[in-house]
Formats: C-alpha cells, structure tokens, sequence
C-alpha cells in the first residue's frame, strides 16, 4: 500500500532495477526538499530498494507502491500517482516504458526514461503525447543520453565542426575471456540487431552494428577497440553539426570482444528467434548465454569503468584548428554497491527528473523531448556540474588540432 507522505515536491520511479537504484542514491544525496516513490510490479524489488536509499539517505522521505504498467487494472493507480508529482522517471524494458507512456502521458506531468525507443515508432508516439499535451524526455541515461549531450557541448564550443567523434562503453575493469567482457547487468547479451549510424562524407549512412572497429587508448584505462553502434538517427541533424564531413558514436570494448561476437553472429549463435532440434525449440542466443554465463556472469568483486568520450574537431573562434574533447572515466563503488554503469545512466537520469520537476524548466514544446536540445548551453554546464557534484568526473580540454 502507498501511504501519504508531505512534501513540496515528488519523484516517482517506475522500475526498481539496478538503474533505479543510481538514480534514487542520487535523488538522496541532493538535499533538496522532495519526496521518492518507488514503482515496480514486484512488490519484494521495492521493498528492497526502498530500504536501501533509506539506510544511505536517511533524510530522503521514501514510499512504495505496487504497480505493473503492462496490468490494465493498475492504470487508475498509476494515474492518480502521477498527477500529483512534479517528475516521472522510467528505467524499464521498451515494451513496458511504451504502455506507460500511453498510459501516463495524459497526465501532463514531465516523464523522462533512459530506454532506447523502438525507432520506427517514434513518429506515432510523438504525435500521441503532443495530442495529450505531454512531455516526455527520452531517452536520458548514459547512452543514449549523457553521450549525446557532451557531444553537442563539445560541438558548440567550435566555430566550425569539421568531424564529431564519440565513443561509450562500460567493461570490466580485467577483461576475463573468451568475450573479454562481462554482462554488467541483468543476463542477456547486448548483441541485438539493430541500425547503426554514422556521417560520412556530409551523408547520413546506416551501417552494420559491429563495423568500423577501431583501436582507442584511453589513459588510465589502456588500449581499447569500439564498434559502430548507439547513434541514435535524428543526432546528426542537430544544428551543431551540420556541416561535418563526419559524425561518429561507437561502442567501447576490450580488444577481441567484437570479433568474437561478428564470429557467432556469421554462424547465426545470436539469432534470438527458436530452432527446432529433435522436437523441442531453442534460440541459439539463449544456449550461447547459457553456455557464456560462468565466463559472463558479474561476480562479488568485480569493478566496472564506464568510459565516454566526446571530441569536436573543426575551426575555433579565433580562426585556429582545435581539438575540444570532453571525457568521462568512471568506476563502481564499493562503499555503496553501486556498479559505475548504475551510477553513470542513474545519476544523469536523477539530474535530469530535479531540472524538468522545475516549472517552466521545459517551456512550451510538448511531445518527445530530445536530452541534446534541452540540456545544452547553460543547460548542459548545470547538468554536468551536478553529476561532478555527484562524484562523476567529467574532464574538458581543448588542444591544437595537428593534422
């Protein structure tokens, strides 16, 4: 049952997975005058959650409700929940962040959710929130979100962008074979078919996930490999680089994980739909992971470092050629349990749902909200120094471009 809590403002979180987890730690460690409830269909998963904020955030006022976006009979309780907060964050799978958009979208409160959306459909639900005059900021977490948002601050600090490269990924701190690579969270490969983006030559070009892969050393970290991936397809048509011969976004690893992965693929192991073998249907994806999962599986111990980078190439105001290159290198905690890939997606997605609680924070506009159009300027440097704040450094410098 939800009891009543007072506050002058309140935060719900949909989903009490790890994400919501950095993002409710985050919300603790504010200080500002609000109030938390914690939404998910598993009664026992908020409850657990609920308990450990308080036990780090003592001061954080902290409520349950037991509620599943995809029931039909939870929507009157979801609704009346949502009409009396000031922010809506979503951490759940696409399918169940859907429905809840459909569902709770009418109710004229600011939702932002770190899910990358079904691209495809992204027109029709645009149209369906604005027809309600809803808000939605999606998607907001590390990638897609944060990646975006210092790659457009590392653009604008240019007078002219000749090339956008960003990289983003988490991996274990020790690369443990054969992937060299570890499933981070829940128990699923992120391996899934899906378009990568790039510009090429002024062009926007669909790739294949997993081409382009490069080497990329990071100081302090060492030398890496990153794939094309995680462009999200409306990025390159941002005002701030227009013009560049090329806009990249590639997915960091430790080096051999993407030929591995492009070795199962071509013998079709990571195909998720069932086969037949001797009466009975499997997905050869499923069996891989089965199979993986003592090599895979997270571990008591293990640290993970999320790394992004954004760097902005092109000409600076005085006319020089200049490198402007904005860095994030982060790792788990282990004071408070928290992986680096929870505090990293949860932290923003926190910073995030206290700037759209503000009124008038969103202006007028109404439907899908782009986090690279909202948090830019003035708007991004906040956003960056409350995650600094938070304990996520950001470095920035800006260097002579050699050639």
């Amino acid at each position: 049952m939800m009891s009543s809590i007072s506050s002058s403002r309140r935060i719900i979180l949909l989903g009490c997975g790890a994400m919501a987890q950095g993002a409710a730690y985050a919300l603790g460690l504010s200080g500002k005058n609000e109030d938390l409830l914690l939404v998910d269909r598993d009664e026992a998963s908020c409850n657990r959650l609920a308990n450990w904020v308080r036990s780090r955030a003592p001061s954080l006022a902290v409520d349950t409700l037991r509620a599943d976006v995809e029931n039909a009979n939870d929507d009157d309780a979801l609704r009346r929940a949502v009409e009396s907060a000031a922010a809506v964050g979503m951490t759940m799978p696409w399918s169940a962040t859907r429905r809840a958009l459909s569902v709770l979208s009418e109710c004229g409160t600011p939702i932002a959710s770190i899910t990358r959306p079904h691209y495809p459909g992204v027109p029709d639900l645009d149209r369906e929130i604005a027809g309600v005059r809803g808000r939605v900021l999606l998607p907001i977490g590390l990638e897609p979100g944060l990646t975006e948002i210092l790659g457009i601050e590392a653009a604008s600090r240019l007078a002219r962008v000749d090339e956008l490269a960003i990289w983003c990924g988490g991996i274990p701190e020790r690369p443990r074979p054969p992937l060299n690579h570890l499933v981070l969270f829940g128990d699923r490969l992120a391996v899934a078919e899906r378009a990568a983006y790039a510009v090429e030559d002024n062009h926007i070009a669909q790739l294949n996930r997993f081409d382009g892969c490069q080497s990329i050393t990071i100081d302090g970290v060492g030398e890496l490999e990153a794939h094309h991936d995680g462009m999200l397809p409306w990025f390159p048509l941002d005002r701030a680089v227009a013009g560049a011969r090329t806009v990249t976004q590639k997915t960091i690893r430790w080096p051999g994980y993407t030929e591995s992965i492009l070795l199962l693929r071509r013998f079709g192991l990571l195909d998720d739909r069932p086969i037949e073998i001797n009466g009975t249907h499997v997905s050869p994806q499923r069996v891989v992971e089965k199979i993986l999962a003592p090599t895979i599986a997270r571990r008591e111990g293990d640290v993970d470092i999320t790394v992004l980078r954004a760097e902005a190439r092109g000409t600076d105001a005085s006319g020089q050629k200049s490198v402007v290159r904005l860095q994030c290198i982060d790792r788990s905690d282990a004071t408070t349990g928290l992986s680096s890939m929870a505090r990293t997606t949860g932290f923003t997605l926190a910073s995030a749902l206290q700037a759209i609680a503000e009124p008038n924070n969103l202006g007028p506009v109404i439907g899908i909200l782009r986090p690279h159009e909202i948090f830019r300027g003035d708007a991004a440097r906040k956003l960056i120094r409350r995650l600094c704040d938070l304990g996520i450094v950001i470095s920035e410098e800006a260097v002579p471009w050699l050639f």
